[in-house]
């Protein structure tokens, strides 16, 4: 399975604008309070 650079770029552009949110690191802090990564 292939997914290119610009695929990923749109997913992740989308999800921040759903979530209302600027950047990367604030969708990995809200998943870190939401429970969802491990550690």
């Amino acid at each position: 399975m292939f997914v290119s650079e610009a695929t990923v770029k749109t997913y992740v552009s989308r999800l921040l604008t759903k979530l209302h949110l600027t950047k990367r690191t604030q969708a990995a802090i809200l998943a870190h309070e939401a429970g969802l990564l491990e550690g």
